[in-house]
C-alpha cells in the first residue's frame, strides 16, 4: 500500500479530478474482460502529453509501476494492476 504522502505528491502534479485513490472510484479498474483481478493503488487520467510525462517521471522517481489501460476489454489481464501499481488511463 502506498503511503498517503506519496499519493499526495501524485495528486499535486495533475489538475483536480484527474487522480483517484479511493476504493469506490477504483473498484471498476480492478478487472478487465479476463479473470485476473487486482485493485490499483490509484487511477490517473492525464489529458495531455505533458501530463503523461509528469506522471511517468513521478512513477519512475517513486519506483511505482504503471499499467496502461484503455477500455479494459482485454482478456489477458494486461490492464489489471498488481499490488503497488497505479493505472494510467485514457478517457475517450
Amino acid at each position: 500500500m502506498l503511503k498517503e504522502n506519496v499519493l499526495h505528491t501524485l495528486k499535486k502534479i495533475l489538475p483536480a479530478g484527474q487522480v483517484f485513490t479511493d476504493r469506490a472510484s477504483m473498484i471498476a479498474y480492478e478487472v478487465d474482460a479476463g479473470l485476473d483481478k487486482g485493485l490499483p493503488e490509484g487511477v490517473v487520467f492525464p489529458r495531455t502529453t505533458e501530463e503523461v510525462m509528469r506522471v511517468m517521471r513521478w512513477a519512475s522517481a517513486q519506483g511505482i509501476p504503471l499499467i496502461a489501460r484503455g477500455a479494459g476489454t482485454g482478456l489477458s489481464g494486461g490492464a489489471v494492476a498488481d499490488r503497488g501499481a497505479s493505472l494510467l488511463n485514457s478517457r475517450t
